[in-house]
């Protein structure tokens, strides 16, 4: 899958923005009688993911970490650290590396490499 992690992120931080307007429609009518209100079917669920908080990664040896694409970037998190890679010119997967670290998308696996220690192979939760 090309790219695939890069382009689910996208298209679902896009997609609240594609159904907030029918097509053709105007300004909001404005009255001048409240509405009665009605709870969502949904009232006491918690609150909807923003779309951008990543995907939490747990590793075959215990180790686990967050990551989110922002801006073309993928923010990785782990142990109180928030590493800032940049994609992989080139790369046939969602390849992201910097700061002694890559980070390496392909649907819900992801593989992550970090200098000095061994290859994880990690599966979304």
């Amino acid at each position: 899958m090309r790219h695939g992690f890069a382009w689910i992120v996208l298209a679902l931080s896009l997609l609240p923005v594609a159904c907030s307007r029918e097509e053709g429609a105007g300004a909001p009518t404005v009255t001048d009688s409240p509405q009665p209100a009605t709870p969502p079917d949904d009232a006491g669920a918690p609150p909807a993911s923003s779309g951008n908080d990543g995907h939490d990664y747990a590793c075959a040896d215990g180790f686990a970490f967050n990551a989110r694409i922002d801006k073309g970037n993928a923010i990785v998190t782990f142990d109180g650290q928030k590493l800032t890679l940049a994609a992989m010119e080139g790369a046939s997967d969602a390849r992201f590396s910097g700061e002694g670290t890559t980070f390496i998308a392909q649907g819900n696996h992801a593989m992550l490499l970090r200098d000095g220690e061994k290859t994880r192979t990690c599966t979304a939760r």
